[in-house]
């Protein structure tokens, strides 16, 4: 059975949520759209260490971070993303 990573979307938006290799940020080895406010796994493979990443938008840019650079996450762990909007 493979490994997995849960991921929580705590944030209004549907997101595409996506897993490499750590250091890594080509093809990813996972991706899923989770709805909002929901919970979702991603497959990590044999990968003891993952990059993590979030798109808003398809072709649009990291929200984080892009997911090569550290901090990583530990496969079996848990991710969570919340984006806020406040207006002003």
């Amino acid at each position: 059975m493979s490994k997995t990573i849960s991921v929580i979307n705590d944030s209004n938006s549907k997101l595409l949520f996506s897993c490499f290799k750590a250091g890594d940020n080509g093809i990813p080895f996972d991706a899923t759209w989770i709805e909002p406010n929901r919970t979702g796994k991603l497959k990590t493979g044999d990968f003891a260490s993952l990059s993590t990443g979030v798109q808003a938008q398809e072709g649009g840019r990291w929200i984080g971070g892009d997911p090569k650079d550290p901090p990583f996450t530990d496969a079996g762990g848990t991710l969570t993303v919340t984006i806020t909007k406040l207006p002003s």
